[in-house]
């Protein structure tokens, strides 16, 4: 058992019975997530899990959190990566987490 199984995460595909129709459960009835939007979130996740030469099952969920983090918080103007975003959005979190 390889990808997201192997944390308990439920393949859309394995869903499918032989009584049932494929896709059946294009969007879960309790969440509203689309299963395509999070096979292909999942694929960019893999994508820069592959540049940085894969990871360990222990610092996964890490690599999950940051770059979640970095897509909500990371954005500039042009709704790409921005550094400078990123460093400054990081900043205010830190301060959030650590009032004088």
């Amino acid at each position: 058992m390889g990808g997201v199984q192997r944390f308990g995460y439920e393949s859309p595909h394995s869903r499918c019975s032989q009584n049932s129709e494929p896709y059946r459960h294009f969007v879960d009835p309790t969440t509203g997530a689309h299963t395509q939007a999070i096979e292909s979130y999942w694929n960019q996740v893999k994508s820069k899990l592959k540049c940085m030469r894969g990871t360990t099952d222990e610092m996964l969920p890490g690599h999950l959190d940051e770059f979640m983090w970095r897509e909500r918080w990371g954005r500039g103007i042009n709704d790409r990566f921005d550094p400078k975003t990123a460093f400054s959005n990081l900043i205010l979190h830190i301060a959030e987490q650590y009032p004088q």
